[in-house]
């Protein structure tokens, strides 16, 4: 008899791993939603809102970001769905893990409450586009249309984060042009994080 539930467990644990669909993001469970994101080039709004339909008033959100970042467009429409959310009364927290660039970076900046861990790196800078990306100067020689693309981006990015931090010598700090690194302990320290983790 245990050799036959021994056999139903591990035919049962096979058929689940085979219909689980890889992606880039995981939900992890329901009671707080906990999403983890960690490539903006596969994931899109369209998951997003499906990991997020069941919420209501006064639930919680997490969403651990993690990685290098990715397209600029993904991020802007999951910003906008998550201040659609927190208008809902849907609290929402974010989290970086190890290292967050880019897009990355900036949906955590999205939380009503953003965790740091004291060693984590996180980066920010002005928009890219396609194969080019460094310095103001290096952007210029990009056809009208695309530098167009930047400044759209770049006014949107800037928008968004004097909204949420209400301080525009961080905002022009982590918007230079280059790539701006920080410690989860700087941003902590600085006030862009609410909450550290000590480890």
């Amino acid at each position: 008899m245990k050799k036959l539930l021994l056999c139903l467990f591990v035919v049962v644990a096979l058929i689940s791993i085979t219909i689980v669909p890889v992606t880039s993001t995981i939900l992890i469970n329901k009671d707080p939603t906990v999403i983890l994101i960690d490539d903006f080039n596969i994931y899109s709004l369209a998951d997003f809102m499906k990991e997020t339909a069941h919420l209501k008033s006064k639930d919680v959100l997490k969403i651990i970001s993690i990685g290098p970042g990715g397209d600029a467009f993904i991020l802007m429409s999951m910003v906008n769905h998550i201040e659609a959310l927190q208008t809902r009364g849907i609290k929402v927290v974010t989290e970086t893990q190890a290292i967050a660039c880019s897009a990355n970076a900036f949906i955590w900046l999205a939380g009503d409450e953003r965790v740091v861990h004291r060693h984590d790196l996180i980066m920010f800078h002005p928009a890219y586009t396609m194969d080019r990306y460094g310095n103001k100067q290096k952007m210029e020689d990009l056809p009208p249309e695309q530098q167009m693309i930047i400044k759209h981006i770049n006014t949107y990015m800037r928008f968004k984060l004097t909204k949420i931090l209400r301080n525009t010598e961080i905002v022009n700090d982590m918007l230079k042009d280059s790539d701006n690194w920080y410690t989860g302990l700087e941003l902590f320290k600085s006030g862009v994080a609410t909450k550290l983790i000590e480890n």
